[in-house]
C-alpha cells in the first residue's frame, strides 16, 4: 500500500521524495536529505494508529449492495457491491460487464459453499485472509455472514482454494492451502499420538 503523505525511494546516489504527483530529487549526502529523513521518521513514529478504512462492514447490507448471489445448494443469499468486486477481481469485472449485467437478476453460484464464498468476498473487500489477525470489523463481517472459521473442514478449505483460483487471488489460495495443511497435520498428529 502506498502512503500518499510521504514515500521514500532510495537509489544509489539520491533520494526521491514523492508527495502526491510532485517529486523532488535530493542528493543523499546533503543536509536536506538528513533533515528530511528525520522528519519522515518522526512523522511515522508519532503517527497514531488509525483504523484502515474498508468497506467490509457494507458487505451483505441490502441498503448498500447492488448484487445478490444465490450461493451453494442451500441457496444462501449474499449481497455485495458490483463496483468493489469488479475492481478486486477480473472474474467479477467480466461477469458484471456481460451476462449478469441485469441488476435485478440474482447471480447463481451453486458450486461454491456459502462459507467459502463469504470468506472470498471479505478478502475481495479488504484483503484479509484466514490466518491474518481478525479485527473487530472482520469479526463482525464474518459473524454477519455466519462464518465460523473453526468449524471449517478440509472440504470447505478446498472449496475456498478452488474459488481463490477462479478469482485469481493467489494470496487467498495460499491462505486456504495453509489452513488445509494445519488440518491435515492435526489429523496425522491425532493418529500417531
Amino acid at each position: 500500500m502506498r502512503d500518499e503523505s510521504a514515500c521514500v525511494l532510495v537509489a544509489l546516489s539520491d533520494v526521491q521524495f514523492l508527495v502526491g504527483e510532485a517529486a523532488t530529487q535530493v542528493p543523499w549526502h546533503t543536509t536536506a536529505f538528513v533533515i528530511a529523513l528525520i522528519h519522515i521518521a518522526k512523522a511515522l513514529w508519532t503517527r497514531t494508529a488509525a483504523p484502515t478504512p474498508t468497506f467490509v462492514d457494507t458487505l451483505n447490507d441490502p441498503n448498500l449492495s447492488d448484487v445478490v448471489f444465490v450461493v451453494g445448494s442451500t441457496g444462501t443469499k449474499i449481497r455485495a457491491s458490483r463496483a468493489i468486486l469488479a475492481s478486486a477481481s477480473p472474474f467479477f469485472a467480466t461477469l458484471f460487464s456481460a451476462k449478469w449485467s441485469d441488476r435485478d437478476k440474482p447471480v447463481p453460484m451453486p458450486a461454491w459453499e456459502p462459507t467459502a464464498f463469504s470468506i472470498a468476498l471479505v478478502h475481495l473487500y479488504c484483503g484479509w485472509v484466514p490466518g491474518d489477525e481478525v479485527t473487530v470489523a472482520i469479526r463482525q463481517a464474518l459473524t454477519k455472514l455466519k462464518v465460523d472459521l473453526d468449524a471449517m473442514d478440509l472440504h470447505a478449505w478446498d472449496n475456498l482454494l478452488d474459488l481463490a483460483g477462479m478469482l485469481e487471488r493467489p494470496h487467498l489460495a495460499s491462505a486456504a492451502r495453509d489452513e488445509m495443511i494445519k488440518l491435515l497435520d492435526n489429523k496425522v498428529a491425532a493418529i500417531t499420538a
